[in-house]
């Protein structure tokens, strides 16, 4: 898959608190040309994280042993990232936006067990005031329990 080689300088981090987002873009831009709309460099960060996410999957399922597991190791990361955000997804569901609050529950849901200790806010989220809130919370709270 394109010029990624064992040992090469791809899967390192460049500098602190490098990771599976700085590697995601790197291999996204190298991929594709530039990418730029009025949202800026979030949404360009969530395409080449969307990006690296499918090429790591292509890699899994046809590269060197060293690609595989590296590719494996790079999807593993990146979900411990987003487990780390549980806290901030939980503050969200505070907001007075019921669009801010439902994206909030869908990312909790996705996280399944590991978004644990949201439980009782996404309890408290059953009772919203938006029927898609809600729905979702019914959905994430099963999946969470998983």
């Amino acid at each position: 898959v394109g010029n990624l080689k064992a040992g090469s300088q791809w899967g390192r981090g460049r500098r602190e608190g490098g990771g599976p987002i700085d590697e995601a873009w790197d291999l996204a831009r190298a991929r594709a040309p530039k990418f730029e709309n009025q949202l800026g460099r979030i949404h360009e960060t969530e395409w080449a994280t969307a990006e690296a996410v499918k090429t790591w999957r292509v890699i899994l399922g046809s590269g060197s042993a060293a690609q595989k597991v590296r590719s494996a190791e790079l999807l593993r990361q990146l979900a411990k990232v987003a487990a780390s955000a549980v806290p901030e997804l939980i503050e969200a569901l505070k907001s007075a936006d019921g669009e801010l609050r439902y994206q909030p529950v869908l990312a909790l849901s996705d996280l399944g067990p590991e978004a644990m200790t949201a439980a009782p806010a996404l309890e408290a989220a059953v009772n919203d005031d938006s029927v898609m809130v809600q729905k979702a919370a019914r959905r994430a709270r099963g999946r969470i329990r998983e």
